[in-house]
């Protein structure tokens, strides 16, 4: 490519892209890994609410229902539940997951406003800023409608002549 002109400063700094890309990919490998583990204790559940499904089916023996399976079916799934859900390591997971999900989304934000910048459109903050004035001025318009419709009323009816 050649050397930079002098006086020249580049539209944007390649390195901090790419340094701004590569945390944004660590952030995205951290959600994935923190949801990996959230979802082994989910398989764990399964297989708890499974087992406690057919010890139950068991002590019961015979024929069921369809209420009486969809019960079952509910209180082993519930007590599965419960087994891991109190489980340190669980919370722990649940709250690495929901952690490394906020980092990704700021991540993304700030990815995706300083490439809107760059393109020159509008970035998601001034789209939400819009949305929210445009709110507004709905509101405004319809109590201004509002006032003029009562107005324009009153003066119809006192203009009109009695009889």
């Amino acid at each position: 490519m050649g050397l930079p002109l002098s006086g020249f400063t580049p539209f944007f700094d390649n390195k901090a892209c790419h340094l701004e890309l590569d945390s944004f990919l660590e952030k995205f490998k951290n959600f994935q890994l923190a949801l990996q583990k959230v979802n082994e204790f989910h398989k764990q559940v399964c297989k708890n609410a499974a087992e406690n499904f057919e010890q139950m089916r068991l002590k019961v023996g015979g024929p069921l229902s369809s209420d009486k399976i969809c019960q079952m079916w509910l209180q082993a799934g519930q007590s599965g539940f419960n087994d891991i859900s109190q489980q340190p390591a669980y919370t722990a997971a649940k709250h690495n997951l929901i952690e490394s999900l906020v980092q990704l989304k700021a991540s993304y934000q700030k990815n995706s406003n300083q490439h809107a910048e760059l393109l020159g459109i509008p970035s998601q903050i001034e789209y939400n800023e819009l949305k929210q004035n445009l709110h507004q001025l709905r509101m405004e318009f319809a109590e201004y409608r509002e006032e003029m419709t009562s107005k324009i009323a009153v003066l119809t009816t006192q203009s009109q002549p009695k009889n």
